[in-house]
């Protein structure tokens, strides 16, 4: 396949173009053509390096990519639009990496998965040994992952840009992105990561130039993906950067069988994307009702859940057992097509047991949800519609979680999508090469397969990479990357509190336990936080902290370049500085009277009390305890109360940084009211229950919104 590229790039210089062609992976508008990019490496690295040889120009590296050799192979064929974010940010120890997904499904997803089984796992049997190896392999690929990005000049949640032919930018740009996947040995020894150097710990990732064998290339599986960096003399060349987390992966997994733990990082790997599914659900008001035990040793967990009052959610999971691994491929074929008929039949005891319960439900619906560890996978079901004509789905874990975050809150997108599917499989047979697909175009549709006013269609035909455009609205909607944690000393994975154009973040994992907000005015992070509830009984108070957190951290993105003025000169900035907020005394927020509103207000100075950290300490805290005679200041339909507060939390500012005693200016109400104009643009709304009694906490139906195809 790959011989006739070969005789096209053999007069050039090898380890130039190799470091070229990995250069145009870094260029978003060649996401779409990544597989031709990974079949030209290949055929370069196959080659033994001559020495004299030219570099090759930029009108000649046009030619080999979009060339009639290349665009008459089979390889062109194969390329489908990408459905991956270009770059995404990944939390691990340390901080937040930018890595680069490449056009491998689940990369991202299934590394998030391996770490949470390796590091998180509570009942965990993987040996202190392995856990070591995996924490040094995996902190070199994102250190250096995040290294070429930052060379690059690329940041996370960068889409992929389609173009009909491989886009060669100028000879000054390419010459840049090439240094950006270009390292020394000397170099990648003087990166340290915990318990090694870069350049020992990616040891195991390295080819030399020539060694790589052209005769086991096959479309989208090859020996870079499993040794993407290319060594010659004392330098290394990221050949596939795409590829870099897809490479991590097959190591982790090769580590496991190395030391005869394959069976227990399946497991833990299987626990650990159940934790997910069950989140996500719960995300989508789909709420866990019986856990059933694992099936023996058998890859697969099922438990049941409520879609609705009258409605049972029976959700299966295999995930691949690693059984008969191929070392010498990152990108094998899982056979696990002798646990189908067990699941189905397993489906059926729980549908007959479910039904003869009193009161049975009206209805029962199956989703079987399949996650590969990277290797291709092929199930073929029985119909779980019969014999009671139940609704169904199959799709990975991975299309379940991005339908969560699309469409939480209606715990029955999913039923309502089955059996739309069904009515118009009676007419029409659908083509998809995967469930996402098939979802994003019933969505783009108003949540409905009604195309037009014409004839249904025999055959629909739903082309590779049609979710593409709901794969990067979820991430965009939630910017997910890692951040500084009000804990000093941890790193915690953040989601956006709005939208991805305000950067005010929230914990993923807090949500509901404690309030946080973070603001990252670059390179500042800081945090609104309300009390621990498992040390205090403030719980009760939880819908006033959000209100007073959101205020802050609203005033501070809004007021982002009077921070950096009173922060300039901060030392150690990545020391995120934390606002401490306590409503105090508990019983007499619990009820804010008509009249507490409506009393003069006081003095600001005498409602809010601060304590302020020593400037130099490892900890930067400000500790701000509110009386609830504040609320009268807040009451006024201005946002002069709330502006009265951010003065306070400023000049806290100042003070806790060493240089803020040089800066002159006051942060008083006037001096922001130069800055804000008094308006009533303000984010806390406080009236009586009474004045407003639709916002009265009441015990009515939730709210759930209609589809517009439902109304």
């Amino acid at each position: 396949m790959l011989e006739q590229i070969i005789r096209e790039t053999s007069p050039f210089d090898k380890f130039d173009l190799l470091a070229k062609i990995a250069a145009l992976q870094l260029l978003p508008t060649n996401a779409d053509h990544a597989m031709r990019l990974d079949a030209i490496a290949h055929a370069v690295a196959s080659q033994e390096y001559v020495p004299h040889l030219p570099e090759i120009s930029v009108r000649h590296l046009k030619e080999i990519c979009n060339g009639s050799t290349i665009e008459a192979s089979p390889i062109v064929l194969s390329e489908d639009p990408s459905e991956q974010m270009f770059t995404e940010a990944f939390t691990f120890e340390g901080g937040s990496y930018v890595v680069f997904p490449g056009i491998v499904d689940d990369a991202t997803y299934l590394l998030m998965n391996l770490t949470k089984a390796i590091f998180l796992s509570q009942k965990s049997s993987l040996s202190p040994e392995f856990v070591q190896k995996s924490r040094v392999i995996i902190a070199a690929i994102l250190k250096l992952s995040d290294s070429i990005a930052l060379r690059a000049g690329l940041k996370r949640g960068i889409d992929p840009i389609s173009s009909q032919n491989v886009q060669v930018p100028s000879n000054a740009v390419l010459q840049n992105l090439k240094r950006a996947l270009i390292f020394t040995e000397d170099e990648l020894s003087h990166i340290f990561i915990p318990g090694n150097s870069l350049l020992r710990a990616l040891q195991p990732l390295i080819t030399g130039i020539g060694d790589v064998e052209a005769d086991k290339f096959d479309l989208g599986n090859g020996p870079l993906h499993v040794k993407p960096l290319v060594s010659f003399e004392n330098k290394i060349v990221v050949a596939e950067p795409g590829v870099l987390l897809a490479s991590l992966r097959h190591h982790l997994i090769l580590e496991a069988i190395r030391l005869n733990l394959s069976k227990e990082l399946a497991e833990q790997f299987r626990f650990a994307v159940w934790d997910n599914v069950i989140e996500m659900l719960d995300y989508m008001e789909i709420p866990l009702v019986r856990a059933l035990p694992p099936h023996g040793d058998d890859p697969y967990l099922a438990s049941v859940f409520l879609l609705d009052q009258d409605k049972a959610l029976y959700v299966q999971l295999i995930t691949d057992d690693l059984s008969n691994y191929q070392s010498d491929q990152a990108f094998g074929f899982w056979e696990g097509q002798k646990y189908c008929d067990p699941m189905h039949d397993l489906s059926v005891d729980i549908e007959n047991t479910l039904f003869s319960q009193q009161p049975a439900p009206n209805e029962i619906m199956d989703l079987v949800l399949l996650q590969s560890l990277g290797r291709v996978a092929a199930l073929a079901f029985k119909d779980r519609s019969i014999p009671n004509g139940k609704a169904w789905l199959c799709m990975s874990a991975t299309e379940l979680e991005t339908i969560a975050l699309a469409e939480g809150g209606d715990p029955l997108v999913l039923l309502k999508f089955a059996r739309a599917r069904e009515r118009i499989c009676e007419k029409t047979e659908i083509f998809s090469a995967e469930q996402l697909n098939e979802f994003q175009f019933y969505r783009k549709y108003r949540h409905s397969y009604y195309m037009s006013d014409e004839k249904l269609p025999t055959h629909l035909m739903i082309a590779p990479g049609f979710a593409g455009a709901l794969v990067r609205e979820v991430a965009h909607k939630r910017d997910r990357h890692g951040a500084p944690a009000y804990k000093l000393g941890y790193i915690v994975e953040v989601t956006c509190r709005y939208s991805e154009d305000i950067p005010i973040y929230i914990p993923i994992n807090d949500i509901g336990d404690r309030v946080a907000d973070l603001v990252q005015l670059d390179p500042f992070n800081i945090w609104a936080i309300g009390p621990d509830y498992a040390k205090t009984d403030h719980r009760g108070l939880h819908s006033k902290y959000v209100g007073f957190a959101d205020m802050i951290s609203f005033w501070l993105w809004q007021l982002a370049p009077l921070a950096r003025v009173v922060l300039a000169g901060l030392p150690n900035a990545e020391i995120p500085i934390i606002i401490e907020l306590e409503l105090s005394p508990y019983d007499r927020w619990t009820d804010i009277s008509d009249q507490l509103l409506k009393n003069a207000a006081a003095d600001i100075n005498s409602l809010v009390r601060i304590n302020i950290g020593n400037a130099r300490s490892k900890e930067r805290i400000i500790s701000l305890q509110l009386s609830p005679e504040i609320m009268g200041i807040l009451a006024g339909a201005e946002n002069t109360g709330e502006l009265s507060i951010m003065s306070i939390i400023f000049d806290s500012l100042r003070k806790i940084n060493p240089n803020g005693s040089s800066i002159t200016a006051t942060y008083n109400i006037e001096a922001l009211r130069a800055l804000v104009p008094v308006t009533s643009k303000k984010m806390m709304v406080v009236s009586s229950g009474r004045n407003l009694p639709q916002l009265a906490p009441l015990d009515w139906p939730h709210f759930r919104p209609i589809k517009e195809h439902d109304e």
